[in-house]
């Protein structure tokens, strides 16, 4: 994988304290994992083995120096149920690491079960290690920005804790990754929005949907596996709006790794459903699997008429 890091008091152009040794170990542990490791490791629920926590708590333990001690799922906190994801205890120094994969991570939760462990380890030097993914988009009403990455809104919002008080917390480590689809590019903080162009209407990659009056979604196309595999062939998919004629082009390379097997629906043939909802007119909602699986995740799309 990909991987970029940066912490918040550099954020603020101040030197960092975060240990180098570990800061190294983690970067590390997230670029030897491929792009087919990933995305086993992705279609795997949280208590499944070989989930995406597991697999880079297992190579982490690989690159820590010798010394580091790691564990799984400690309490923050004696007064609450609150746990990390990963701690990991070397030298002097505790850390407290939260792995986000999805759009409607709670970021700010997260924070504040850092600053509840660097209270708990009172008399420690005490860090944050946020691992986010650094070329998805979250949803405008988690960041108050269209297309905003995971890892900028956490740099963004880090800020705050980094201009404040922080008691014993001296720093926040904010670590970025993307899958190497081939080619993309280095990771970015906004996915790539794909413009209207022209296409003839007996294009097979044309996906139409009327408009839906009185429920919370505007527009609703559903993606069969067959359809999936021609995307992947074509490179790109239009989505059209039959009432309007506008039109929006999203790449092959920004939907297909949205496409996961827990996200595709209950329905009949259990086909991918993707959404324009009413208060988020600008973006594609991909749908979750049954129970939520996966999670909502959420597109940018320009829509032009020819």
């Amino acid at each position: 994988m990909r991987v970029v890091h940066k912490t918040i008091i550099e954020e603020i152009d101040k030197p960092s304290a975060f240990p180098y040794e570990i800061r190294i170990a983690i970067a590390r542990s997230l670029e030897i994992i491929n792009t087919s490791e990933y995305l086993d490791a992705s279609e795997r629920q949280e208590h499944e083995d070989g989930n995406l926590d597991r697999l880079i708590f297992e190579r982490l333990t690989s690159f820590l120096p010798s010394t580091a001690q790691t564990l799984r799922c400690q309490p923050v906190s004696t007064t609450t149920s609150f746990k990390n994801d990963v701690e990991i205890r070397w030298e002097d120094c505790h850390m407290s690491m939260e792995i986000e994969k999805g759009v409607r991570g709670r970021f700010e939760l997260d924070m504040e079960k850092m600053r509840a462990f660097a209270y708990l380890h009172n008399g420690k030097r005490c860090f944050g290690v946020f691992v986010v993914p650094s070329d998805n988009s979250l949803p405008r009403d988690v960041t108050g920005h269209a297309g905003e990455s995971a890892f900028h809104y956490v740099l963004r919002t880090g800020r705050l804790s980094a201009e404040s008080a922080r008691a014993n917390l001296e720093d926040i480590l904010v670590v970025g990754y993307c899958v190497d689809w081939g080619g993309l590019g280095e990771p970015r903080g906004r996915m790539k929005v794909s413009r209207m162009k022209p296409a003839p209407e007996n294009d097979p990659t044309l996906s139409k949907s009327r408009r839906f009056e009185g429920r919370y979604h505007l527009y609703w196309w559903d993606i069969g596996d067959s359809r999936k595999d021609k995307l992947a062939r074509d490179g790109e998919i239009h989505f059209i709006k039959k009432d309007t004629g506008e039109r929006g082009i999203i790449e092959s390379n920004t939907l297909l790794p949205l496409l996961t097997e827990t996200r595709k629906t209950s329905r009949d043939n259990r086909p991918w459903g993707i959404r324009v909802s009413v208060d988020h007119p600008d973006e594609l909602a991909i749908e979750p699997g049954p129970g939520g699986q996966g999670g909502w995740a959420y597109i940018p799309v320009e829509w032009s008429r020819e």
